[in-house]
């Protein structure tokens, strides 16, 4: 099968300038040994708990644990992941803070005598 049909039913050819010296190709896919080479998996689950993720789990029954996770620093041998649920209990703390700041408001002054 030398030609693709496209999505509306126009041959697909290939460009000209695919094979030149200079043309940008994506680097094959890296196989992983259980799932392959497939796209829509993303990276793998880190090999340890983090201790970000804790904390904006934790949060979620006492929520000035976000404020906890948020400002603790990352140790240089945590992963992305760490990174990733310090910025999701900072995000937490903000929008609690947000809200709690605006109930304040509110009770402040619609407050009957």
């Amino acid at each position: 099968m030398d030609t693709l049909e496209g999505p509306w039913g126009a041959e697909a050819k290939p460009r000209a300038d695919a094979d030149a010296p200079g043309a940008f190709r994506h680097a094959p896919p890296a196989q992983d040994e259980q799932w392959g080479a497939l796209p829509f998996f993303g990276p793998r689950d880190p090999p340890r708990w983090p201790l970000h993720k804790t904390f904006f789990l934790a949060g979620g029954l006492c929520p000035p644990l976000w404020f906890v996770g948020g400002w603790l620093p990352v140790r240089d041998d945590d992963d992305n992941w760490s990174e990733l649920f310090r910025l999701r209990c900072q995000a937490a703390a903000m929008v609690t803070t947000i809200v709690g700041v605006a109930l304040l408001i509110l009770l402040t002054a619609f407050d009957r005598p």
